[in-house]
């Protein structure tokens, strides 16, 4: 029984690990924001939504793999990431390679079967080759790594409308985009504030932290914040939530919450609680797309 038991404990850390670096918790939220540009086409549930998103979340956890892989040298400088699966050698680098194009593979095909044509399979293999290709190479020379790294960030929502059959350029789409581009900022510049010490310490990126003074680097996220919540407050212009008065109070209570927050810790306090804002400006995104959803189906 003992010897069951160490098979079963060693089993499991070893699933454990190969989900740890496919970061479900992410790549599932990068399938949901894809629904959402799938609704924005095609109002309604069917199979064909429901493979969009299963396709769209094994590309994601495919990238995270390779990202992984790819960082693994550097993520042993951060205490977030230091104790990562292939930081600690709980996954060699050819497992990892292997699973990350298992999961890309198999994403890209089910887009295909579930999609009208290849746009939406296409769009995904180009958002994997900017995050893994270009970002994730250019993050530690140069801080314009941003705008491929953003642009992927972008695609998932794209990939949803062509999955659908909307059209290759639409505003509708576009500024819904846009609006996670513009939100991904803030996102990135907490996680630069929260662990800016590291970064400095670490000497092996070119990062904001090494730019920018805590006080601007506050200034310039507070400026991307505001952006962030003028675009939410515009998504009624393009189409997107205007079929219930509901959902704009909503969207007005949304910007109005994230932005008193951020001022109020932003603004005048020394030791502001970045992983509270951190947490608050992906419930504000959250509350979005559930918005437009709701909006939508019912």
């Amino acid at each position: 029984m003992a010897g069951i038991s160490r098979v079963a404990v060693v089993l499991g850390t070893s699933v454990y690990s190969h989900i740890q670096v496919s970061k479900i918790p992410l790549s599932f939220s990068i399938g949901i924001s894809a629904a959402i540009g799938y609704l924005l086409q095609k109002p309604f549930l069917s199979p064909s939504l429901l493979g969009c998103i299963i396709g769209t979340f094994l590309l994601a956890a495919g990238s995270a793999v390779w990202n992984n892989l790819q960082d693994r040298n550097f993520d042993r400088y951060f205490s977030r990431t230091c104790h990562r699966p292939l930081v600690t050698s709980k996954i060699d680098g050819k497992t990892a390679f292997i699973q990350g194009g298992l999961l890309v593979l198999t994403g890209f095909w089910i887009l295909v079967l579930f999609s009208p044509d290849f746009r939406a399979a296409f769009a995904g293999l180009l958002a994997v080759g900017l995050y893994n290709g270009l970002y994730t190479g250019l993050k530690q020379k140069t801080l314009f790594a941003l705008i491929p790294g953003a642009s992927c960030g972008m695609m998932p929502p794209y990939i949803g409308w062509v999955a659908a059959g909307g059209e290759t350029v639409s505003l509708k789409i576009i500024l819904f985009m846009v609006l996670i581009g513009i939100w991904q900022i803030p996102h990135f510049n907490l996680s630069v504030l929260d662990h800016r010490r590291e970064y400095l310490a670490s000497r092996q990126f070119n990062s904001l932290a090494s730019v920018f003074s805590v006080e601007q680097l506050r200034r310039i996220t507070l400026i991307w914040v505001a952006s962030f919540c003028l675009l939410m407050l515009s998504l009624p212009l393009a189409g997107l939530a205007v079929v219930f008065d509901h959902s704009r109070v909503l969207l007005i209570i949304n910007a109005g919450f994230l932005m008193i927050t951020f001022l109020k810790h932003l603004t005048g306090k020394p030791r502001a609680r970045y992983r509270l804002l951190f947490v608050c400006l992906n419930l504000s995104l959250a509350a979005v797309m559930l918005t437009i959803a709701a909006d939508l189906l019912i």
